[in-house]
């Protein structure tokens, strides 16, 4: 009967991780999982630092060595108009998710008092989502005429990390009482200018028959 040992070495100061079923570093984050013939070592609350090849080696003769190169994703989120916004009754609600991603966000939900929105629940609730995903990603919820029932937590959840969230507050009165009426310029704004630019596309078109 053969009897072998597994380890783990990280390679980028060489450090021995684990040799059998001991651990030989203080760092607390890193765990070893042995399950029979699996040898797995666990990272915690990986950081950015923990980047980088580690390498799993057998001693058999001879020796046999796998390396796993390590990539932590740093992914930054957030809600424009954050983290409590206050609009009054029937007024418009915009708020804009953003996110930075290097490998780029493969998918991004909106969440309401914790539970997703679905499409029928956008249309019984007349609520609109933008989403334009990649490695710098934008995702718009737009409420035209805000009533008491949206009043609540609002979440942002793209992949790869955790979701961020912004109150809203929908309050008796006529006047808005945060810089929604800026952001609901610049979304105004925007949808005037492709306007103006599909109407000079369309007038070059006709000139050009």
């Amino acid at each position: 009967m053969f009897f072998f040992q597994v380890s783990w070495i990280r390679r980028r100061d060489f450090h021995i991780l684990s040799t059998g079923t001991t651990t030989y570093i203080s760092d607390q984050r890193f765990t070893l999982i042995n399950r029979e013939d699996d040898w797995t070592m666990r990272i915690r609350q990986s950081r950015p630092s923990d980047s980088g090849l580690y390498e799993c080696q057998v001693s058999t003769e001879p020796k046999l060595n796998m390396a796993v190169q390590l990539n932590i994703i740093v992914v930054e989120v957030y809600i424009a108009e954050g983290p409590i916004i206050t609009i009054s009754i029937g007024h418009s609600a915009n708020l804009t998710c953003h996110v930075k991603d290097e490998v780029g966000t493969v998918f991004l939900f909106w969440h309401f008092n914790g539970q997703v929105i679905t499409e029928d629940e956008m249309e019984i609730r007349e609520i609109e989502i933008y989403k334009q995903l990649g490695k710098t990603s934008i995702s718009r919820l737009f409420i035209a005429k805000a009533k008491p029932t949206d009043e609540g937590l609002y979440s942002c959840q793209p992949s790869y990390t955790d979701p961020t969230s912004i109150n809203l507050k929908v309050m008796k009165g006529e006047e808005p009482t945060t810089k929604l009426n800026g952001s609901a310029n610049i979304l105004l704004a925007s949808f005037l200018f492709e306007a103006v630019i599909l109407l000079i596309h369309f007038n070059a078109a006709l000139m050009i028959v």
